[in-house]
């Protein structure tokens, strides 16, 4: 019995960190799709990519100010 118990945990463990590298690589390919895809849309349209930021950066500020 002890030992049907020790496989299952050890499979636990095992599926837990199958899992946790699949996060892992899964973060990083989309963080680097993002990456391209502002690198991308930086290049075809700056302007649009300056305006966004800016409406962003205006947004988080007014956001903060009116949480006091």
């Amino acid at each position: 019995m002890s030992n049907e118990i020790s496989d299952v945990s050890d499979s636990t463990e095992k599926l837990i960190e199958d899992i946790q590298d699949a996060i892992k690589q899964l973060r990083a390919a989309l963080s680097q799709a993002m990456i391209d895809a502002v690198d991308e849309s930086f290049k075809r349209k700056p302007y649009a990519m300056l305006a966004l930021a800016l409406a962003v950066g205006i947004g988080f500020l007014l956001g903060a100010t009116s949480r006091r």
